[in-house]
């Protein structure tokens, strides 16, 4: 009797401290996802899952202080707003000063809508397949602009990040952010200095004068 006794003991002995290590082994897993949550220096192979579900970005990669990636979200091909008329974006940024150039090639000539807007300036040509306004080329560099999503010019680079990942992201090592469309050919750049958004570059894949 006393040995079964002892037996049954043990066995209850033996549970607590596998139950104590389970918990224990728990409480490390926890603490170290914690720790890499926290961590601003996230591994590029990383961010995929600390990026917003909607924003689809994958392909990261680097190049010195540029972080690349891509995204087919509509906001890369329409950042200023959809246009159906040379009007719309005068409309919606009444700053702007519109100018027009002619593109001739061996197709034929082409009507090319320059909004200008201080040191600033969008460039876009009318797609006659969709009837929208296609962005050619974009560059910003004054505050006064401001895109679809909320970022323009002065913005802090903790602003544009949560724009497109978990607040646990900072980014910290970049200073230039490319996104490229997965089709049609749009590039977007953004700059930072000092934590500060200075430039704002959109590129196209139309084979136009750019300026």
């Amino acid at each position: 009797m006393k040995n079964k006794f002892f037996y049954f003991l043990g066995c209850v002995v033996s549970l607590i401290a596998i139950a104590c290590n389970f918990s224990g082994t728990k409480r490390i897993a926890k603490s170290s996802s914690i720790k890499l949550a926290q961590n601003a220096d996230i591994p590029l192979d990383s961010l995929s899952k600390v990026s917003l579900p909607e924003m689809e970005m994958n392909n990261f990669r680097s190049f010195k202080d540029t972080i690349i990636f891509t995204s087919p979200i509509s906001f890369l091909y329409f950042p200023f707003g959809k246009f159906n008329n040379e009007t719309g974006p005068l409309n919606a940024y009444p700053e702007l000063k519109l100018s027009y150039q002619k593109y001739v090639n061996n197709i034929g000539t082409f009507e090319l809508y320059k909004y200008g807007y201080k040191q600033s300036f969008i460039k876009m040509i009318k797609n006659d397949e969709s009837g929208l306004f296609d962005i050619v080329f974009a560059e910003l560099v004054d505050n006064g602009i401001t895109l679809k999503n909320g970022e323009e010019i002065g913005s802090s680079k903790s602003s544009f990040v949560k724009k497109f990942f978990k607040p646990i992201v900072n980014l910290q090592r970049y200073n230039v952010v490319k996104i490229e469309s997965l089709i049609l050919g749009i590039t977007h750049i953004y700059t930072f200095k000092d934590d500060k958004l200075v430039k704002i570059i959109i590129d196209s894949d139309y084979q136009v004068n750019k300026y």
